[in-house]
C-alpha cells in the first residue's frame, strides 16, 4: 500500500506521477503545490492571462513556503523564477530520456545528441531565447547533450508548422489528402 501523501510530503513529482497522485485516494496534496503548463509564463497574450495569473499565484505560494527557489526581491516577480521551475521540469525530461536510452539503447555520453524543440508560432524570439536558457541549464545538470565554449551546438528551436513541415518533406510517408464536402442544409 502506498502512504499517505500530504502537504508534508516531500516527493517531487513529474509527468504521468502528478495526474497518479492527483487521482490517488491517499493524497490529500494542496493543488497549490501542482505548477502545469509553466510554459504559459513565456506568452503575454490575453488568451493566456488567466493560465499565468494561476501560475504566478501557485509560483508565488511555493516560495513562501520555501519549495521553490527565488530571486531578487521577496515581493517582485523575476523571470528567473519561472526559469527554474521549467529548468527543474527539463532536468526531469532529460534524466528520465537518458535513462531510457541507457537501457533500451546501450547510450553512452560519447553519442551525439541533438534536441529539437518545437514553440508555438505565438511566441516571441525572447520566449524562445528563455526555454533555450532553460534548456541549456537542464541539459548541463543531467549531462545530456554537449555544450562547447559554454555555448550550446546540438539544440534547435523550431516554430510548430516548420517542424511538422520539415518532417513531412524529410520522411517517405504516404501522404493522403481526403476532401470532404458536405452538402449545406
Amino acid at each position: 500500500m502506498v502512504g499517505l501523501d500530504t502537504d508534508d510530503s516531500t516527493e517531487f513529482l513529474w509527468g504521468y506521477a502528478v495526474p497518479l497522485q492527483r487521482y490517488s485516494e491517499n493524497s490529500t496534496r494542496d493543488d497549490m503545490r501542482r505548477i502545469d503548463r509553466a510554459k504559459l509564463m513565456l506568452i503575454d497574450t490575453p488568451y493566456t492571462q488567466k493560465g499565468r495569473d494561476s501560475l504566478k499565484n501557485k509560483i508565488k505560494f511555493l516560495r513562501n513556503k520555501g519549495l521553490i527557489r527565488k530571486y531578487g526581491d521577496m515581493f517582485k516577480d523575476d523571470v528567473r523564477d519561472v526559469r527554474d521551475v521549467i529548468t527543474d521540469f527539463l532536468v526531469k525530461v532529460l534524466e528520465h530520456v537518458k535513462g531510457q536510452l541507457v537501457v533500451f539503447e546501450k547510450f553512452t555520453d560519447n553519442w551525439k545528441v541533438e534536441i529539437v524543440i518545437t514553440v508555438p508560432t505565438a511566441w516571441s524570439s525572447n520566449s524562445s531565447r528563455i526555454l533555450g536558457s532553460c534548456m541549456e541549464a537542464a541539459m548541463a545538470a543531467t549531462r545530456f547533450g554537449s555544450l562547447k565554449n559554454g555555448a550550446i551546438d546540438n539544440l534547435f528551436i523550431i516554430p510548430e508548422p516548420e517542424a511538422a513541415a520539415t518532417w513531412m518533406l524529410g520522411n517517405d510517408h504516404e501522404v493522403v489528402v481526403r476532401l470532404y464536402l458536405v452538402p449545406s442544409a
